[in-house]
């Protein structure tokens, strides 16, 4: 079984939905999960702890052979696996094409809900290769508006994060090396460099993002080798109840009653805020912190802040 990379958005695809408790029956807890230094668990009686890897196994009620499409583009294919995310509130059943390894569809769990395509060959979207960068961003949006948002998602409430994967190939002691760097913005590729993009479109609840909901990625030439989306027919976000300032509130209180260094607690900086769907079903923040402990001294620390009734 071939490994895959687990891209967690802060990389891949979240929704949410159902109706939530008025807010006056909701109390915000927040629990820190791990550091990016030693994953180590913060606090683990906390009960809003989630599993930091993904994982495979064999769904034995998963179709073995299907046909599938994306955008025009038809595929025999086999089954591979069934694969677990952490946070995500569903499995997503792995299928690759029957000639062609480096094609892969993953569909909701026995069904035919397609959340991720990918294509190593690159899929021709018909986006010209001289388009403007706000041309192609508007080619994109009409695919999504026209072939792949479901029902109830309104695009105007979608807003634009654009990323560049940059590599950078140079000689080092006559010695070829290549590095990457993760830059925000579409940024063109200069010499001895490649580019590919990232195109994502969130949908904010309260001025707090959900995770990764459409997600394009693309190679400099327009061709798309990667696409995620949301759990398909759950974003209905009418009811949705998230109070920015309570989970804000929360998050503060718990720098304040937990961290070791109390000066901490007010040298942090909010690197990424998301609204989430647990396996329970009910909704959560994940908050991702930066703590200065020094000038070049910078550690990670994400916060989980579970929506929950009161007794």
């Amino acid at each position: 079984m071939k490994k895959r990379l687990f891209i967690i958005l802060l990389g891949l695809v979240m929704a949410v939905s159902g109706c939530q408790e008025k807010e006056s029956a909701v109390r915000y807890e927040t629990a820190a999960v791990a550091t990016d230094t030693s994953k180590r668990v913060l606090s683990a009686s906390a009960d809003t702890i989630e599993s930091e890897t993904g994982f495979f196994y064999q769904n034995e009620d998963a179709v073995k052979e299907r046909s599938g499409s994306f955008l025009g583009s038809s595929n025999e294919l086999l089954y591979d696996d069934t694969m677990v995310f952490p946070y995500f509130s569903y499995d997503l059943d792995v299928y690759t094409d029957k000639s062609d390894p480096d094609i892969e569809y993953r569909y909701l769990k026995n069904s035919d809900s397609l959340l991720f395509y990918s294509n190593e060959n690159g899929l021709d979207l018909g986006i010209p290769l001289d388009a403007t960068k706000e041309e192609l961003f508007s080619a994109l949006e009409n695919i999504l508006a026209e072939k792949l948002l479901p029902e109830g998602v309104d695009r105007n409430q979608l807003h634009r994060n654009v990323f560049t994967n940059m590599y950078t190939y140079i000689d080092e002691d006559d010695i070829p090396t290549v590095s990457s760097d993760f830059l925000e913005g579409y940024i063109i590729p200069g010499e001895n460099q490649e580019a590919r993009y990232v195109v994502r479109y969130i949908y904010p609840i309260s001025g707090i993002d959900t995770y990764e909901v459409y997600e394009f990625w693309l190679s400099e030439e327009h061709t798309l080798y990667q696409y995620h989306a949301m759990e398909l027919g759950t974003f209905s976000l009418s009811d949705v109840a998230v109070d920015a300032a309570e989970v804000q509130g929360s998050v503060e209180k718990y720098c304040k009653d937990n961290f070791v260094d109390k000066a901490a607690a007010e040298k942090y900086e909010i690197q990424s805020q998301y609204v989430y769907k647990k396996k329970d079903g009910k909704l959560a923040v994940s908050t991702t912190l930066s703590l200065h402990n020094g000038e070049d001294d910078e550690e990670l620390i994400e916060l989980i802040t579970s929506l929950k009734s009161k007794k």
